[in-house]
């Protein structure tokens, strides 16, 4: 019996654990997908003229963006965005 208690114990500690990982794993690749349809969005919006509404999808699309390539991107086209919109004032 006190061979199989630090076995039992071990699996009722690893249990929880292997759970939590399944779930983080998701979240992590939902992030870049989300991302990305912001800047879309936002794409659609510049190429409609609608400049506001592009600011706010590339500003949504920087707070969820986790890669530094594509935060260089977003940022370069944001700021174009934001020089359209302070030259048609």
């Amino acid at each position: 019996m006190r061979m199989l208690l630090p076995f039992l114990l071990v699996a009722l500690f690893a249990l929880p654990l292997s759970g939590c990982g399944a779930r983080e794993n998701t979240r992590v690749e939902r992030g870049p997908n989300a991302t990305w349809e912001y800047v879309e969005q936002a794409r659609e919006y510049r190429e409609e003229g609608r400049l506001e509404l592009a600011r706010q999808s590339y500003v949504l699309a920087l707070s969820l963006c986790r890669n530094d390539a594509d935060l260089a991107i977003i940022k370069r086209e944001l700021a174009g965005v934001e020089l359209m919109i302070r030259t048609m004032r």
